[in-house]
């Protein structure tokens, strides 16, 4: 039996910014609208304010009304910007595997600084790198396959 250990344990920063990014667009709405309705309730319980339940209302749904577009506009930003740093990693990742399979780049694979995914590109690299010197070793093993590597023999200079 493969034993995983705890499930509620993070494991990876990569992990600890997604659990981040995911409570944070749970708590930060709800947080907007429960303090609203804390508000609201509170100013309509209180004796003697002179002011109708309507007006009230209007006043907290107006703050809510501007505050709540604010924040999930906030909240798709941050989203956005922590998926691109996976996302991007990962096509970037493809795309490069594609192009070393045809034959058109050789080298390591090249990720921008702060990207995830650096730790599996830098195992990749080393897959890569050893593919490479493989291919090199069967070169020089079978150099009729490769002619720049065939030696010139039985040249005759007059």
């Amino acid at each position: 039996m493969n034993k995983r250990g705890p499930t509620l344990k993070v494991k990876t920063k990569l992990q600890n910014q997604l659990i981040w990014m995911i409570f944070a667009a749970m708590a930060v709405p709800t947080l907007v609208l429960g303090g609203s309705m804390c508000l609201m309730i509170a100013r309509l319980s209180a004796p003697n304010t002179g002011v109708s339940p309507h007006e009230v209302i209007v006043g907290i749904m107006g703050y809510v009304a501007v505050l709540f577009p604010v924040l999930v506009t906030a909240l798709l930003y941050w989203a956005f910007h922590g998926t691109n740093k996976l996302v991007g990693p990962i096509e970037r990742i493809t795309q490069e595997l594609d192009r070393r399979l045809e034959g058109q780049k050789s080298g390591p694979i090249v990720l921008r600084p702060g990207d995830h995914l650096i730790p599996l590109v830098d195992k990749i690299n080393v897959l890569l790198q050893e593919r490479e010197n493989l291919k090199m070793m069967k070169d020089l093993d079978h150099p009729a396959t490769n002619p720049s590597s065939v030696p010139v023999q039985g040249l005759v200079v007059s």
